[in-house]
């Protein structure tokens, strides 16, 4: 375990502490931050990451968050965003975040600006971890019983749009048909102001189609499923969608009469 203290530089609380521990046999370092945090102290912190021969750029991490307090406001938050974004650290690269149930909800704000890092938000290691370890979703086997639509990567609403859309204008649409929508690949890619700006026209075209059939939507991912709940509530769907995380649930729950 390598620890560092903040230098004796004026404006720096010696409270706030840095340490990272790599785990060779599975390739991840874990970064762990406590005390009162300390934005400048940051903007280090890859720097000296990989001081650590046996830490690189492509390394698998895990920042764990949940022994700080992040009462950032708006501009203290987009500072810490783009400190983060200097580090540079691949986009394939897999990285977790865990926070506290207190700084959460920042933790989730945070992740929603990096659409392009493969970055998760997580409220335990053992969520990290599996994080960082998992393997490819397999793909479901869909049926004639309801009808399948996967999505992957930096999700946006214009996407789940456009996607409906596909659907809607193929010959042999069935508007009581259910559907299952597996998003458990995807991150989200809208803000919540974004994705109220949008509802409307998911909610025409679904109108427009004269949509009957239940819809039940599958996620992994905490954010995600914040994400959905607000689509539900706005677009008014809770007697006709469902949001699951476990796949044979999804499905149970469509193909089923009741």
């Amino acid at each position: 375990m390598l620890e560092w203290r903040p230098s004796e530089v004026p404006g720096f609380k010696d409270s706030f502490v840095i340490e990272h521990e790599v785990n060779e046999e599975l390739g991840y370092v874990t970064v762990s931050f406590a005390g009162d945090l300390v934005l400048d102290e940051m903007r280090g912190c890859e720097d000296r990451l990989l001081e650590d021969a046996r830490i690189e750029k492509s390394t698998r991490r895990i920042y764990d968050l949940s022994g700080i307090e992040l009462n950032l406001n708006t501009s203290q938050l987009v500072q810490m965003v783009e400190i983060c974004r200097n580090w540079q650290i691949p986009d394939e690269t897999r990285v977790a975040m865990i926070g506290s149930p207190q700084n959460m909800s920042t933790i989730n704000l945070f992740v929603t600006h990096f659409n392009n890092q493969a970055l998760y938000a997580c409220r335990t290691m053992q969520q990290a971890t599996r994080w960082l370890n998992e393997g490819e979703l397999p793909d479901l086997a869909g049926d004639d019983r309801y009808k399948l639509i996967v999505l992957r990567g930096s999700l946006t609403l214009d996407d789940i749009l456009r996607a409906q859309r596909e659907w809607y204008s193929q010959e042999d649409f069935d508007a009581a048909k259910p559907v299952l929508w597996d998003l458990r690949s995807t991150s989200a890619g809208s803000s919540i102001a974004e994705m109220r700006e949008r509802v409307p026209f998911i909610v025409s075209a679904s109108k427009g189609a004269e949509r009957s059939g239940k819809t039940s939507i599958l996620v992994n991912s905490h954010l995600m499923e914040l994400m959905v709940k607000e689509l539900i509530q706005l677009g008014d769907w809770r007697d006709a969608s469902r949001l699951f995380t476990k796949e044979q649930d999804a499905i149970t729950w469509i193909t089923s009469d009741a």
